[in-house]
């Protein structure tokens, strides 16, 4: 139906196009200030994305990994999915937004040596002002997972990412 009522909008553009020379002249100022403000605006879409990944990347390098301090961490799991949570205090300048996360479980350790049975990184955002602490709870996704019965689980920091003014 659409191309139907294209089809005749065109079939008539071209008919007045060609009888009338007043009409191919506005039809042409219209296709040129079409086209300059397509251009226009991929251009602000452009420069966007450009001051957008400047202030993420800015973000990622604020706040020190020395900054922040996890407590009371644990893993473990609530109606049958795994969990993890704990508090996040802010040591540095600038306010927290959001750190990611990766989790491990490892089970069968013996001395250093473990074998790592699920792992899987989380996000989380979070806003901690300097000098402050929060909680965080965040679901992880630990598939296929063995019945644990001695087992042990790590986390490294990946990311964090501060709040850019």
């Amino acid at each position: 139906m659409v191309w139907l009522f294209l089809s005749v909008l065109l079939v008539v553009v071209v008919y007045l196009a060609i009888q009338f020379p007043a009409f191919r002249k506005a039809l042409r100022v219209g296709l040129a200030l079409l086209f300059i403000v397509i251009v226009a605006g991929a251009g602000w879409l452009y420069y966007t994305k450009l001051e957008d990944d400047k202030r993420t990347e800015l973000s990622r390098h604020l706040i020190r990994p020395d900054e922040i301090v996890f407590t009371d961490a644990v893993l473990g799991q609530t109606y049958g999915s795994w969990q993890v949570k704990g508090n996040v205090t802010n040591r540095s300048a600038y306010e927290l937004e959001g750190f990611a996360k990766d989790q491990g479980a490892r089970l069968s350790c013996i001395s250093d040596h473990c074998t790592t049975v699920g792992e899987n990184e989380v996000s989380t955002y979070l806003s901690v002002p300097p000098n402050q602490m929060r909680a965080f709870e965040e679901f992880v996704h630990l598939r296929d997972m063995p019945q644990p019965k001695k087992w042990a689980w790590s986390y490294t920091v990946q990311e964090l990412r501060g709040k850019v003014k």
